[in-house]
């Protein structure tokens, strides 16, 4: 991705390919180049990204963001289904219900699930 951006940035200097406006100062080039490199890479960025992460050539990066964005999405799910089993652990035993047991074992479950992947997330998310 790194190479995309320079080679973009080196065809959008003023004067390799274009001067634009061909009369313009040299703040107004630098600006309208400066707008025209925003606006091809924003419109091309993702593209070029799948393209490289479809044929194998994804910086390590962009590839460790995606699955560190994964993880702790896991990692979100696993606390919110720990916070549901435990609701229904405390209503079952405040109801004293036969099945009280076993939603507290599936809360338990629930919470070391959760203990996981914030761990996963956290090893993961954690800058180099």
């Amino acid at each position: 991705m790194s190479l995309f951006v320079a080679a973009l940035f080196v065809v959008l200097t003023p004067g390799v390919l274009v001067t634009l406006p061909s009369k313009g100062s040299k703040l107004t080039v630098a600006v309208v180049h400066g707008l025209l490199f925003a606006v091809i890479y924003h419109l091309t960025r993702k593209a070029v990204s799948h393209f490289l992460r479809s044929n194998g050539l994804s910086s390590t990066t962009e590839a460790f963001q995606t699955e560190a964005f994964e993880i702790c999405n896991a990692a979100k799910a696993s606390v919110d289904l720990f916070d549901q089993a435990t609701k229904d652990a405390i209503e079952a035993d405040r109801m004293n219900a036969p099945n009280k047991g076993e939603l507290l074992a599936a809360a338990q479950m629930a919470r070391a699930a959760a203990d996981e992947a914030k761990k996963a997330c956290t090893a993961v998310a954690k800058p180099m």
